[in-house]
């Protein structure tokens, strides 16, 4: 009954909440990460992935690892491998569809499987004795990914590995989500004109409204076509 009752407020706390899809953004980008199995009672770690076209949310996952990694930097090489395997599937579906080859950028917050993924010794972790995890190396050597670290701040990925506390994960669910946070643009806003810094301040203010003329201009452009 706690269950239900836990669900029913999540549900009715959310019910505004929805993927917003502008298309303002550029290719393909990719946010793999993993968190590891450290409390987990058979040492598996968890992936997830988030992947976007054109700035837009499209595909998202999170699963454990049946491959128990030795470290961090291992089990964000499997994270890869396995994200890689996703965007295979989107790079081929705008080739066919939009026929645009485009290339993913792939952010990784882990420097240390960064270089796994781009070396070519295969001596380097050597006791990974299933191949299909060395799949992320087979795309870098190709060049039908680029891989570019990210700050761990800035890892989208994150919200799909482990549990975060309550600003961080606002942070991730609106970048996720496309929403705008306006509470945190008004408090930084007021913050900028105690510290009378003008400038700043109105930067912001046309920030704000040019994000709603654009919801504005969307949402009417939608109603059109709807009549039509």
């Amino acid at each position: 009954m706690g269950k239900s009752k836990t669900s029913t407020s999540l549900l009715s706390s959310t019910r505004d909440l929805g993927l917003l899809i502008t298309g303002s953004g550029d290719g393909i980008k990719c946010y793999p990460d993993a968190s590891l199995g450290i409390s987990d009672e058979k040492g598996e770690s968890t992936s997830g992935c988030a992947i976007f076209l054109f700035g837009d949310l499209i595909s998202w996952r999170t699963k454990k690892q049946t491959h128990v990694s030795l470290s961090s930097a291992e089990a964000e090489f499997v994270a890869m491998s396995l994200a890689c395997r996703e965007l295979a599937n989107v790079s081929e579906m705008c080739k066919r569809l939009i026929k645009t080859k485009m290339v993913p950028i792939v952010y990784e917050d882990n420097k240390a499987a960064i270089e796994l993924a781009q070396t070519e010794e295969l001596t380097t972790l050597k006791h990974l004795v299933n191949l299909c995890y060395h799949y992320v190396r087979f795309e870098a050597r190709c060049n039908s990914i680029k891989i570019e670290w990210i700050n761990s701040n800035q890892q989208i990925g994150d919200f799909f590995t482990k549990a975060l506390a309550n600003p961080k994960f606002r942070f991730f669910r609106n970048k996720l989500m496309g929403i705008v946070d306006f509470r945190s643009m008004v408090v930084k806003k007021a913050k900028c004109r105690r510290l009378n810094n003008h400038s700043k301040s109105k930067a912001i203010n046309r920030k704000i409204n040019a994000y709603v003329k654009a919801s504005l201009n969307k949402k009417i452009k939608l109603g059109k076509e709807c009549v039509a």
